[in-house]
This record gives C-alpha cells, structure tokens and sequence, in this order.
C-alpha cells in the first residue's frame, strides 16, 4: 500500500496554484456548472474563484480539526455561487435566477451535488492510475479483465469471467487472478488519492468511510464494493 505523502496537506495549505487547480478543478467546475442557469459561463468562473483561492490564502483557514478539506472547499464554493448570483448581474437577471436557484435547492441538496462530483472525479482518476500502472508494466491484458468485469462495456454491460477469458485466451482462474489483484490496486490508488488531501491517516479512514458509504448508496449494481477501504 503507498504511503501516504505528508507534502500534499502543506501544498494545500501553501495555496500551491498548480496542485490545486491540478487535482480540484475538475469537480468545482462540474459542481458550478450543475448549478448555474444553462448558458452561464461555468469555465470563467471557476477560474475566478480558484484565483480568489490562491490569491486570498483562503487556504490557510483550512482547519483538518473541524472537517475535511472535501467539505471545506464545497463551503468556499457554494458562497461563491451564491455571491455571483447576487452580483453579476451582465451574466444573469439575479432576482430571477435567485428565485429558481433556491427552490431547487430546496430539491437537490448542493452538498450532495458537489460530493458526488468530488467522488466522481476520484474514483475516475484513480482508474486512470490503475491503467497506466499496468501500461508501465507492460500489461494491459490485466487491467482490461479488471475494466471488464467491473464497470463492463458500452455494448455490452459488465462481462462474467467465461467471456473475459475468452476474449483475453486465458484461463477462467487466471481471468480471476487479474481481477482479485487489479481491483486491490485501484483500492490502494483511491487510499493514496484520497490522503493527498487528508492531514493525518485519522481523516483518511473518516474520508474512506464516507466515501464507501456513499458509492453504496450511489453506485449500481455490480460496481466494485471499496467496502474494504476503510479496514
């Protein structure tokens, strides 16, 4: 299992622009965007508020004691929507937008919104880390068995191992062997994604619990049970 690095916390906090804007963007963005009027410009303004970010230290008031880094930046985030919403008003007619905005709000609870943007992003990004560390290994085989069985095909849906073998000519027990040892390394590469932004392993296992608990509830069926992350 990696260990996790203890630089990553310090980079948060330092309000390194290229760690942030590398690992972070991608769910702001998608969060922003889910919440905003159609037509809105969703890129632009997360430009502005990871620059407001960095640019105010913002950073330095993450606090691991009171909560994760996760809830802490949906909370930056959700202010500042709502302060764009009351003040641009050359992007949208605010007393109008402010109107559907809270009643949806009402409907969809935003921090259920933004967590599953962040969990997206993570699991995705650590499946990338699992391909490319069989690509480095030379195979590719292993992880297509494991893509496969878990999360299946456009055309076909998820493959049992009978028809993996086949496709890969392989045994069934070796289909099964590349599975069991695939799917311990994209739990490994959520564990190490998930430290970068966690102070100390205390946090990490409050986070994989979280995060288990909400693939559960949120994943279909068939989808890799991470329940083990959190032991």
């Amino acid at each position: 299992m990696p260990e996790m690095e203890p630089t990553q916390w310090t980079k948060i906090q330092s309000g390194d622009a290229d760690y942030l804007v590398s690992r972070y963007w991608d769910p702001v963005h998608r969060f922003l965007r889910s919440r905003l009027p159609k037509g809105a410009p969703a890129e632009d303004l997360t430009q502005d508020l990871f620059l407001r970010f960095i640019q105010k230290n913002i950073a330095d008031r993450a606090d691991p004691e009171k909560g994760s880094f996760r809830n802490f930046l949906f909370h930056i985030a959700r202010q500042f929507l709502y302060d764009t919403l009351r003040k641009k008003k050359n992007i949208i007619d605010a007393a109008a937008t402010l109107e559907s905005f809270d009643a949806d709000e009402e409907a969809s609870d935003p921090k259920k919104v933004f967590e599953a943007e962040w969990y997206r992003e993570l699991v995705h990004r650590a499946r990338r880390r699992v391909k490319a560390f069989y690509k480095e290994k030379e195979q590719p085989e292993r992880y297509l068995a494991f893509r496969l069985f878990y999360f299946g095909s456009e055309e076909a849906g998820h493959w049992n191992q009978n028809r993996i073998s086949e496709e890969l000519k392989v045994p069934v027990h070796q289909v099964n062997n590349f599975v069991a040892r695939a799917r311990q390394q994209y739990a490994e590469e959520i564990r190490a994604l998930v430290s970068e932004y966690c102070a100390d392993e205390k946090a990490v296992e409050l986070e994989l619990e979280h995060l288990t608990s909400f693939l559960s509830d949120q994943s279909p069926s068939g989808k890799v049970d991470l329940s083990s992350l959190a032991n």
